[in-house]
């Protein structure tokens, strides 16, 4: 990931701020790089967008920020040749029952422990935890920057408290196995 590209072509200050803050710390990250058919594939998928989402998805196309999975519009990344999540598989109707996600929202990101992170489809700006074993809203911002901002703080304390590891020491691992 380019970060100085990434904010530079970032629309939003707020989320421009977080990614000066996670570039710091990029080793525990593996974001995708954004291309401009990506993003358009982005744009058509959800009716509604909040601005700061938006600005996100212009640069990043799914992969780990810390321990949080960002999906992709894509299921491989041709350049990293990593493995990604898609937001299609996420936000279909057979995922939509089993995790009892409303239309209203759209998935984005999945936790460490699997609830999702949505945002609306209906103009909102809020930011949304959805538990999927219990079906419901467990968690709310009022926007992306104030989501995105608290997912950088409790990352950083987990590098700190040496609970996350850089994302090569967890691809070594896995390919010892």
């Amino acid at each position: 990931m380019n970060f100085a590209n990434a904010i530079s072509r970032c629309d939003d200050n707020g989320v421009k701020i977080q990614i000066k803050r996670i570039e710091q710390y990029k080793e525990y990250t593996l974001l995708c790089e954004m291309t401009s058919v990506e993003y358009k594939t982005f744009r058509d998928m959800f009716k509604s967008i909040p601005f700061q989402v938006r600005s996100w998805y212009k640069f990043a196309n799914g992969g780990m920020l810390f321990d949080t999975q960002f999906l992709s519009t894509q299921s491989l990344d041709m350049k990293s040749g990593t493995r990604l999540q898609r937001l299609s598989i996420y936000n279909s109707s057979t995922a939509r029952a089993m995790t009892g996600l409303p239309e209203k929202y759209v998935a984005f990101a999945i936790a460490s422990f699997g609830d999702l992170y949505c945002f609306s489809q209906e103009g909102e700006t809020e930011i949304i935890q959805w538990s999927v074993t219990e079906h419901k809203v467990i968690g709310k911002w009022s926007n992306f920057h104030l989501w995105l901002k608290q997912e950088v703080d409790i990352s950083m304390e987990l590098i700190v408290e040496e609970c996350l590891l850089p994302m090569g020491v967890y691809y070594q691992e896995a390919h010892r196995e």
